[in-house]
């Protein structure tokens, strides 16, 4: 095996060993190594894992909306109090700043939902996501939370509702009504008592342009109780994204506001053999979504060029050729993907011999497909969602025993 012309790993404060023209025009939130979040203005962001601490590379991410309003002021009257009242900056944040909202049921003595909720217009034909951090108060017993997306225009009839148990730290139930297609539902742990919670959802309904989420607590696994004053639940940074999973956290006011993409191109090829070779990568993929790529090089368009990416359903790993828009081959080399798994990918090519293999298990190959010329544009984020470990290339094309040891 020759030595890979191309090796980047992520390490904690170091930056690309090599020419790479990275931007993000935006800041962005990342989690550091305390698990607290810290938003960077246009650097890399090295990625940690809130409960663990372990590092998890560099955080890449498309283009993304928070489509909520005052996202941390939900006194504000953009959102409506249903039966609560809430008290502002009166906790700790998970980004260590005292901005956090504290919820408590409004003592009606009526059975209902208690929540915050918003509406927000955008398609809902299309996938949405909804998250907050929630935080239970030490001088109370309540334990469930819940979100509750639905079509605006027709709530008794396309919703969908998630559970969570924030003392049991799980999902208790994802359920769904009408034409809403409920796609996740999440509970991730961060430092000093708060999750993350989070709900997807395919569709709302066949037409329409109004949603409204709810952010509520509960008594029960059933969202419905009588408020008495008593419960009451710490919550921060409300989202809602046009997209099949969540992403870093963007904060907003008065506004939707977007995070830009961060852009990772390599500024030379000069380590690219157009004959044979074989890419390298080890990943966390943070979303699972139709055409995401974790590498592709090209002739600057979208009609020669070659892909590690994520296709079919459910999602596999794919090693994509195009020659003249012509896909071919279209390998798939891995069994089914999930998210917060690590992924050492290798994939290699040449005329008519592409072959791939993933954490060491079978080895996919074809004996045809063609090698794309003109290749002198490559990214590790066209598009993406991901925490990148490593990328290497090596200028030959391994054998299969070499991809399996490569990747075991």
């Amino acid at each position: 095996m020759l030595n890979p012309t191309l090796n980047i790993v992520a390490v904690p404060g170091l930056r690309f060993p090599f020419r790479s023209s990275f931007s993000r025009s935006s800041s962005g939130l990342y989690v550091n190594k305390l698990g607290i979040l810290q938003s960077s203005s246009s650097d890399l962001r090295d990625n940690y894992d809130p409960t663990t601490g372990a590092y998890k590379g560099w955080l890449l991410e498309s283009s993304r909306t928070n489509l909520l309003l005052y996202s941390q002021a939900i006194d504000t009257p953009n959102w409506t109090l249903a039966r609560v009242v809430c008290t502002v900056n009166a906790a700790t944040a998970p980004d260590n700043t005292t901005t956090a909202c504290l919820v408590t049921d409004a003592n009606d003595g009526t059975s209902g939902k208690h929540n915050p909720r918003q509406n927000v217009t955008t398609d809902i034909t299309l996938p949405h996501t909804a998250s907050i951090w929630m935080k239970r108060p030490a001088s109370n017993a309540t334990q469930y939370a819940f979100i509750y997306m639905y079509d605006a225009a027709n709530p008794l009839v396309n919703s969908t509702v998630s559970v969570f148990d924030l003392v049991n730290e799980t999902v208790i139930s994802t359920n769904s009504i009408g034409a809403t297609v409920s796609s996740n539902a999440e509970i991730q742990k961060y430092p000093n008592g708060w999750y993350r919670l989070i709900t997807s959802v395919s569709t709302y309904a066949a037409s329409g342009t109004l949603a409204r989420t709810d952010f509520g607590f509960t008594t029960s696994t059933d969202p419905n109780f009588i408020g008495t004053g008593v419960e009451c639940m710490y919550m921060w940074g409300a989202q809602l994204e046009r997209a099949s999973s969540a992403s870093s956290y963007i904060a907003t006011t008065s506004t939707a506001t977007t995070r830009s993409n961060d852009n990772v191109p390599i500024d030379d090829v000069d380590w690219f053999n157009t004959r044979e070779g074989t890419f390298y990568t080890r990943v966390i993929y943070n979303e699972l979504s139709e055409g995401l790529c974790t590498f592709s090089i090209s002739d600057g368009t979208d009609n020669n060029r070659i892909m590690l990416r994520q296709a079919g359903s459910p999602h596999t790993q794919r090693l994509t050729s195009v020659v003249s828009s012509v896909v071919s081959p279209d390998l798939t080399i891995s069994g089914t993907l999930a998210t917060g798994t690590e992924y050492r990918i290798a994939a290699s090519y040449a005329n008519n011999d592409f072959a791939g293999c993933v954490n060491g298990g079978t080895v996919y190959t074809t004996a045809s497909g063609a090698i794309p010329s003109g290749l002198n544009s490559a990214s590790l984020s066209l598009p993406s969602n991901h925490n990148l470990l490593q990328f290497a290339y090596f200028p030959e094309r391994l054998t299969n025993a070499e991809l399996q040891r490569l990747t075991a």
